[in-house]
């Protein structure tokens, strides 16, 4: 948590000198947002220090109006890196039921520049994903029902960790399986170029 003073005046968005902490993030000062500061300059060391990869930045937040758990996501000009980006969300939308991936949205809006999932998106490489997570205050519906269920503590948190262990475990395999695909056709790829040279360098000799 890094706005401990604020939660525990019962402020859920300030800290305990009023500042709004997810706005913060281009410029913290070590004196007014100092969990902030500790926290980026973690995330600078880590992402400056080749043995570490930073696969996820993720900023969990409570939303007072809508309802479900949803995501933010950054843009990028790069479509493919947009799209990569997208494939945590979709995972997550077939393993939660309470997860709303028509609420989840990609942006870059002016107002959000501060935020963390803004600011390290822009930082580190785009093989880290940064993403804001919402969930309502309140309630979620699930497919198909009009009837609202509401969130427990007890049940929101059971639930999304069981939820996020199984998409970290679906993006894993996704991951894996990309991966041996691209393999199988680096190598089918490499076994043509040698049979094109083979049956080329016989051409030129006879």
């Amino acid at each position: 948590m890094l706005n401990p003073d604020g939660v525990y005046l019962g402020n859920y968005r300030c800290s305990l000198m009023g500042f709004d902490l997810n706005r913060h993030w281009q410029d913290p000062s070590p004196w007014a947002h100092p969990t902030l500061h500790a926290v980026k300059q973690l995330i600078v060391q880590m992402n400056q220090d080749p043995k570490v990869s930073l696969e996820f930045y993720i900023d969990v937040h409570a939303h007072s109006t809508m309802m479900n758990g949803f995501m933010y996501g950054n843009v990028f000009e790069e479509e493919e890196i947009g799209q990569r980006q997208a494939v945590f969300p979709r995972l997550l939308c077939q393993n939660a039921p309470d997860f709303s991936l028509s609420s989840t949205s990609f942006n870059r809006d002016v107002v959000k520049a501060g935020t963390g999932r803004r600011f390290l998106g822009g930082l580190l490489d785009d093989t880290s994903y940064c993403y804001t997570l919402e969930v309502s205050f309140y309630s979620y519906l699930t497919a198909g029902s009009t009837s609202p269920v509401p969130y427990t503590e007890d049940g929101c948190i059971l639930l999304f960790l069981l939820h996020w262990i199984i998409t970290l475990l679906s993006k894993i395999y996704v991951w894996n399986l990309k991966f041996k695909v691209n393999q199988m056709l680096l190598e089918y790829v490499s076994q043509e170029n040698t049979f094109f040279n083979f049956k080329t360098q016989c051409l030129i000799h006879t």
